[in-house]
Parts: structure tokens; C-alpha cells; sequence
């Protein structure tokens, strides 16, 4: 079977500052050998490892410095597109719009 000769567990190993960490994706995780009965499960902790647990510092920092700008109950009121809305503006640039709205004055 092709998943178990890549001898994969239910684990990852991090290196910070050239020291090799093993951390469980479960518990036990590196006893549990990957099959193609858990793969989906095996895949669904190695995302939420790549994207959440081994950024947890880094997105708690962030999170942190947007709740010092805006309460956290305010951003709850908003839906991603309008959170988006208010950090990016209006993706598309209308110049026409701009023209209409610029007024000039000589110095």
C-alpha cells in the first residue's frame, strides 16, 4: 500500500533554532501509524497544525493588536466580506468616480 511506505504517523516534528521537536497531532500521535482508513483524519489534523496550532503565537500577537484597535464585540457584528470591506476598500479603483469627486484649487 502506497500511505504506508511513507511511514507517516499522527505526528510532526518542528525545528526551531536547529533542535528537532515531535508534537502529537492526537494523543499517542506518534504510535499511530497513517492507513488509508484514518488519511482523511491524518489530513484534517496536519492542516489544522500547519494553519492554526504551529501559528498559534504569531496569530494570538495579531489578534491582540487588532482588539487593542477594535473591540472584538464590534468585530463580531461584521461578516468577512465586510471586515474585508473596511481594512481593504472597494477592490476595483472607479477613476471616474474619483474625477467626479476631486475638486481642485490652484495654490
Amino acid at each position: 500500500e502506497t500511505i504506508s511506505s511513507l511511514s507517516l504517523t499522527f505526528s510532526v516534528d518542528r525545528v526551531s533554532f536547529g533542535v528537532v521537536q515531535t508534537v502529537d497531532l492526537m494523543p499517542n500521535g506518534r504510535d499511530v501509524e497513517v492507513t488509508a482508513a484514518n488519511l482523511e483524519t491524518f489530513l484534517a489534523a496536519r492542516l489544522r497544525d500547519r494553519v492554526f496550532d504551529a501559528r498559534k503565537r504569531s496569530l494570538s500577537a495579531l489578534l491582540t493588536g487588532v482588539y487593542d484597535v477594535v473591540p472584538r464585540e464590534v468585530l463580531m457584528l461584521l461578516s468577512a466580506r465586510e471586515l474585508e470591506l473596511a481594512l481593504c476598500g472597494i477592490p476595483d479603483i472607479d477613476v471616474a468616480a474619483w474625477r467626479a469627486a476631486t475638486t481642485y484649487k490652484s495654490a
